[in-house]
């Protein structure tokens, strides 16, 4: 029995993000500004795993890393960019704008890098509907 390349590497990514995970969540601060300092790793860790997720096209998983690292520090826009993107993977074009649409709010970003994610969307939102149409 031969395992697919690609179930593989799912499984590995897995275990490594959990392993990652799992070493930062022991740490904690001594005060408040170790803790934020920890929660910005942490972020980070967690940002880094959401990406992971979707390089694999394990959409879901990386919607709920994201959200976990959202938790953390609430509303950083590479990291709202980063969910967008997934919730795209998975057709999830509302929330997908919801992300984006709230990162353009903060006039943050270079707008060309947030009309590319619009342009995502809409190119994914229409090639599911004409999937959709075609069946």
């Amino acid at each position: 029995h031969t395992v697919h390349p690609y179930s593989r590497l799912k499984t590995d990514t897995f275990f490594s993000s959990s392993q990652a995970l799992s070493i930062v969540n022991l740490v904690q601060g001594t005060n408040s500004g170790d803790q934020r300092e920890i929660d910005k790793n942490k972020t980070a860790t967690l940002m880094n795993i959401g990406a992971v997720h979707m390089a694999v096209h394990d959409f879901g998983a990386a919607i709920g890393t994201l959200t976990e690292a959202n938790e953390l520090m609430p509303n950083h826009p590479k990291l709202l960019i980063r969910r967008a993107r997934a919730f795209i993977g998975r057709g999830e074009f509302q929330k997908a704008r919801a992300d984006v649409d709230l990162v353009e709010s903060f006039e943050y970003l270079d707008p060309r890098e947030i009309s590319a994610v619009q342009n995502e969307i809409n190119k994914a939102e229409h090639a599911a509907f004409r999937a959709e149409r075609a069946i």
